[in-house]
């Protein structure tokens, strides 16, 4: 899914087995990366790191912990 505002493109994955996302989740995204970027000063950004068990751990900035920004990083459904 794709959406357009202003001269800002999202790229939305989409899975099987969620639904199509509603325009109030659109919504909730673009209004929390605004804040995050624009108030906190702070972009989205994924940084993996290596943990000892040779894995990996992806982290966030603080401003998207417990945000739909985080669930999409995580590529999990938003419902």
């Amino acid at each position: 899914m794709s959406v357009y505002v202003l001269n800002a493109h999202f790229q939305i994955p989409e899975e099987e087995g969620c639904e199509k996302y509603d325009f109030k989740v659109i919504h909730q995204i673009i209004r929390e990366l605004t804040i995050g970027i624009y108030i906190l000063n702070q972009v989205p950004s994924i940084s993996l790191e290596a943990n000892f068990d040779c894995s990996t751990s992806v982290q966030l900035p603080p401003a998207y912990i417990d945000t739909k920004v985080k669930k999409l990083n995580n590529l999990t459904c938003l419902q």
